[in-house]
């Protein structure tokens, strides 16, 4: 009862504040699985109803976003960004005609929908509110933080991920524990905002430093390279942007940051012991990058000697899974293969406008404006999820809140 209790605060709590500030809801739609995969390691409640936590923070995020639409309709104009969003995908629909897998593109693509409209549709809304940025920086850490505390300390783990409740039963095989790179993600999440909104109070920035150190822990706990790697690079990019590190001072104060998150994350390897360094090895770390180019060179070569037509609109969503029986691990060679040069040039116009827009957002915060700092963290989350889309990731499913950052 005390974790279904825990899960109706979150739910209850968010709504509450959601009346007069619907951005906060977004913070909860982006530790949606961190809340998921705790609440299924402690209640078998949540693996029976493997989509009670996800209903719960859909229904929420459509009670805010009904919230702005009550006062501004124009809210739910299609952004450029959404538009094009909805061509990509919509292309990734139609390739399902041509797939090399149908099997694949079926069970992934049309099981996913409730995810596009929840981050393509309703997202946009709530951050089309005038303090979306302020009101999504501080819940995400209000409500993560707690979630990061009980998956580091709460949780059973084994191997990289943490143990479920009961066995569940996915594609006729028995799953023991949940997939640990979407709570890596998570945590690297929640660590940026804190710092986003960290204060200059000294209990504020102790509390802080106890935040990102329990998800620096996490992190290391699943083994995750690429989480690990971006998030450090992302940590230190935010804090230089959100404490003006232009002056003298300004910059020894971040060579003191970066010996401290270096000092913390090495004594958090050390504190682990071999479970933690095994994928640092070089041998694991080669064995990862061959396998991952193999899947990619084998993907690009059948690509090349399909055909104009496939080179023009691919060869069909998911059908990195028939030629490799996986993904390839890497979103723009995926699209480019899958989805042609007609859906490669959509994505990297996604992704030159999204950086663009970013960055051009960032260069015109004014420096008193209160929510600065938020802003310029929710850039740096933006950062953080490009950098791991060459890395590991699958194009249909949603992974995380990538998209509602753009």
């Amino acid at each position: 009862m005390i974790w279904i209790a825990f899960f109706l605060l979150c739910l209850g709590g968010t709504a509450a504040v959601s009346i007069r500030r619907p951005g906060a809801a977004i913070g909860l739609m982006i530790v949606m699985f961190g809340l998921e995969q705790l609440l299924q390691s402690q209640s078998p409640l949540f693996i029976q109803r493997g989509n009670l936590v996800n209903v719960g923070v859909g229904l929420v995020s459509l009670f805010a976003a009904s919230r702005i639409l009550l006062s501004d309709f124009n809210a739910a104009k299609p952004t450029p960004m959404q538009v094009l969003t909805l061509l990509i995908y919509g292309l990734a629909l139609l390739s399902g005609l041509w797939t090399l897998s149908p099997e694949a593109f079926r069970g992934r693509f049309f099981s996913q929908w409730p995810y596009f409209v929840l981050y393509f549709a309703v997202g946009p809304v709530l951050c089309s509110h005038q303090r979306a940025c302020e009101d999504a920086a501080k819940s995400t850490v209000l409500i993560g933080a707690p979630i990061m505390l009980l998956i580091a300390f709460a949780c059973e783990w084994t191997g990289r991920g943490i143990r479920l409740s009961t066995p569940s039963i996915e594609n006729g095989r028995m799953v023991l524990f949940a997939p640990p790179l979407a709570a890596a993600s998570c945590a690297a999440v929640v660590a940026v905002f804190a710092v986003a909104t960290m204060q200059k109070k000294f209990f504020h920035r102790l509390a802080t430093l106890i935040i990102v150190g329990v998800c620096a822990y996490i992190i290391v706990l699943t083994q995750s390279r690429g989480q690990l790697v971006s998030f450090c690079v992302v940590m230190t990019l935010v804090y230089a942007a959100t404490n003006r590190t232009t002056s003298s001072k300004g910059l020894i104060q971040l060579f003191f940051v970066l010996v401290i998150l270096s000092a913390m994350v090495y004594a958090i390897f050390i504190y682990v012991g071999e479970s933690g360094l095994a994928r640092w090895r070089g041998g694991s770390v080669s064995s990862a990058v061959e396998g991952r180019t193999y899947m990619s060179r084998e993907l690009i070569n059948r690509w090349l000697h399909a055909g104009p037509f496939e080179w023009l609109l691919g060869m069909g969503e998911s059908s990195s899974f028939r030629i490799v029986g996986f993904y390839v691990h890497n979103i723009p060679i995926e699209v480019l293969c899958e989805l042609g040069v007609l859906g490669f040039l959509m994505l990297a116009i996604y992704y030159w406008r999204s950086l663009k827009n970013a960055i051009l957002f960032a260069a015109k915060i004014p420096p008193d404006w209160q929510g600065r700092r938020q802003a310029l963290g929710l850039v740096g989350v933006l950062l953080f999820h490009t950098f791991l889309s060459v890395k590991e990731g699958h194009f249909t499913p949603v992974q995380g809140c990538s998209s509602l950052q753009s």
